[in-house]
């Protein structure tokens, strides 16, 4: 069979077909970050992507004809040199790659209509992969991936024959035993496992049989065929989990988590290929996200101890830190996170939360000589190249557990970040040179943390010691955070009368410490409470006070600061957004809105996180203008951030005769 099509429908067909193929950045056999279990993934492919142009230039000179190498280009933002290798590929190669797309368009692309047989289509699919890997073509990726057209088909509610349903089956089975392959990100999700759990219920359910029991059997046929039965049993294992969510019957869940737990941990101590080790990370990762941490220790540790040189090994060092630290092993969590960093070939993610982490431990600890080391080592291992994981990719959250936040988790924030350790080192190194430091810098850790009502005891202990201290007014301002935080916690959505009562007195108590942004936010919190309770008018009241007060601190605090050539642009493009009458381009912001009259109050961050066109960031004050509209109201914590220099998306800004104005072409953008 021979098929003849256009060159520039398969050269899209090839660019649309081998991207999705190739998800990391090694060939298949070898595939660097394979390690990691399913729920950990996100964390290789962030740092994949740091290593990501290296592996393009080795893949570039070893197969500059290979679809593979134009994914990894394009991933690596090299379109230019992924389209020249497209070109020598179509230009030398269009035989092989148009029968694989045929089969591809076959697959998915000519469906029946919803609700039909899709039987014969899948045969014909079957017909043209049997040709690709017939021997009649040399071995390449159309014939090594031609399998994933029968395990990737394609039917929109299918509704097969009866008669049809062993066809189907034995079809799959055979394309199964010949290219098992588990999908790294999402194991069920795609490929043979979206196969077993969302198109085999159906096939079998057509055949009269109870879907489950026959994809059990099925699976264990298969495994007792497969050239690869240890990535059969880890799907196996992980579908078993899954069926947990869709039960609720106790026993059943039960039951099903009991031949998960089985499965994959039998797996695990079978050997030490590379299933075998997945079976044994994803158990811990299964039993850390569902927060059993004294489980999720010992399967960590085992797994550190036998498999020490994995690439996921960094991971599961900083996890057992984190179930330490949730249990309140303090010292446990530091010994954990330090032994990330002592690895010798530890990548720089690995070195800066293991540093930062052991750090917070050791603050917790009450060392804060030895915390301010491992942030220093924090600082110098940083490498901007691996800046993205910093802010919150990894999800290693590291806060206390001690109280609820209205819903929230107080661990659910990351804090790490360069600025956030130079910030951190200045506040330690500050304290160290005054009396009871220690006493402060306690307080401010305990603050950090969410644990409300442990902060009040050191800070009050230090305001009463040291009341003439430069650092005074920094603790009565942290005390006043932490007893506004309790009171907002008294006064949550299930408070009672008395509660609520309790709550409006501490917080009119608060409007009398040193005016702050807690004490505005005790007087929002104030007013808001009375009108919760049905004093109205009182409560409007209050919030048109406590919102005119704190603009007039703003336009006090910025008033006549001089601003360099970067803060004036920062203003500027400020100036075009608040306009109320500015006229935005609504596809880019759809989010804000215009009207005839300004709105009585806004709220805007005195400091903006520039990204320049290096990549670089800075922090600039840009708040001297702003401050002084009316109704301007400024944060005193987060950032909106406004990046500078071509990066391939849409400008919303644009300098024009020394004025911004806003745009619709290429650059500029704000977030």
């Amino acid at each position: 069979m021979r098929l003849r099509v256009p060159a520039a429908f398969f050269a899209a067909a090839l660019a649309a077909s081998a991207i999705p193929a190739v998800v990391h950045s090694q060939p298949r056999g070898i595939e660097r970050g394979a390690d990691f279990p399913p729920g950990d993934y996100s964390v290789w492919l962030v740092v994949e992507h740091s290593l990501k142009n290296q592996a393009a230039d080795v893949q570039l000179a070893k197969a500059p004809r290979s679809p593979e190498t134009v994914a990894l280009l394009l991933d690596a933002y090299r379109p230019s040199d992924a389209l020249a290798v497209l070109r020598r590929i179509v230009e030398r190669q269009p035989e092989r790659m148009a029968l694989y797309t045929a089969a591809m368009h076959v697959a998915l692309n000519i469906p029946e209509p919803r609700g039909a047989d899709p039987t014969e289509r899948i045969l014909r699919a079957v017909a043209l992969v049997r040709e690709l890997q017939s021997g009649a073509y040399p071995d390449c990726e159309w014939v090594q991936q031609a399998p994933q057209r029968v395990i990737g088909f394609f039917a929109s509610e299918p509704q097969y024959a009866k008669e049809n349903v062993p066809r189907v089956v034995a079809v799959f089975r055979e394309f199964l035993l010949k290219d098992f392959d588990v999908p790294a990100v999402n194991p069920l999700a795609s490929g043979v496992g979206y196969l077993i759990t969302s198109k085999l219920p159906a096939i079998f359910a057509a055949g009269g049989g109870e879907p489950v029991a026959q994809i059990d059997r099925f699976l264990i046929d298969l495994e007792t065929a497969s050239p690869d039965p240890a990535a059969v049993r880890y799907v196996r294992g992980l579908w078993y989990r899954q069926l947990v969510d869709g039960v609720k019957d106790v026993g059943m869940i039960e039951e099903w988590r009991r031949k998960s737990d089985t499965t994959l941990l039998d797996l695990a101590r079978a050997g030490s290929g590379l299933y075998n080790r997945k079976a044994l990370a994803s158990l811990a990762a299964i039993e850390f996200k569902e927060k059993n941490c004294g489980v999720a220790v010992e399967r960590y540790q085992e797994y550190l101890s036998r498999f020490p040189r994995s690439e996921w090994a960094w991971v599961a060092g900083l996890r057992t830190g984190q179930c330490e630290q949730f249990l309140g092993n303090w010292a446990e969590a530091r010994l954990a996170y330090e032994s990330v960093t002592q690895a010798p070939d530890a990548l720089p993610p690995a070195l800066v939360f293991g540093h930062t982490f052991a750090g917070r431990a050791s603050e917790a600890l009450g060392d804060f000589e030895r915390a301010r080391t491992a942030y220093e080592r924090a600082e110098r291992a940083w490498d901007q190249r691996f800046a993205a994981p910093y802010f919150g990719s990894y999800q290693f959250y590291t806060r206390l557990d001690e109280e609820p936040c209205n819903g929230c988790d107080p661990r659910s924030k990351p804090d790490v970040s360069k600025e956030w350790l130079r910030r951190r080192l200045v506040q330690l190194k500050r304290s160290f040179r005054l009396p009871g430091g220690s006493l402060l810098e306690r307080g401010r850790f305990l603050v950090t943390e969410g644990a409300w009502r442990k902060a009040i005891a050191p800070l009050g202990e230090f305001i009463q010691l040291y009341p003439d201290s430069p650092s005074a007014a920094d603790a009565r301002e942290l005390r006043t955070r932490a007893k506004l935080e309790i009171a907002l916690l008294q006064a949550g959505p299930d408070a009672g009368p008395e509660d609520r009562r309790a709550a409006l007195a501490a917080l009119e108590l608060l409007t009398a410490e040193p005016y702050g942004f807690n004490v505005f936010a005790a007087k929002v919190a104030r007013a808001t409470l009375h009108s919760i309770v049905g004093s109205a008018s009182g409560a409007a009241e209050l919030m048109a006070d406590a919102l005119a007060q704190w603009h007039e601190h703003g336009a006090v605090l910025f008033r006549g600061r001089s601003a360099t050539a970067l803060q004036q642009d920062v203003m500027d493009i400020r100036d075009a957004v608040f306009h109320p009458n500015a006229d935005w381009p609504r596809n880019q912001f759809s989010r804000l809105s215009s009207s005839n009259s300004p709105p009585p109050f806004f709220i805007a961050t005195p400091d903006v996180h520039v990204n320049l066109h290096d990549d670089s960031e800075v922090r600039v004050e840009a708040a001297s203008r702003l401050s002084a509209r009316p109704g301007a109201l400024l944060r005193t914590r987060g950032a909106a951030r406004i990046r500078t220099g071509y990066r391939g998306s849409t400008q919303l800004l644009t300098k024009v005769d020394g004025t911004w104005k806003v745009t619709g072409s290429s650059g500029h953008w704000i977030e």
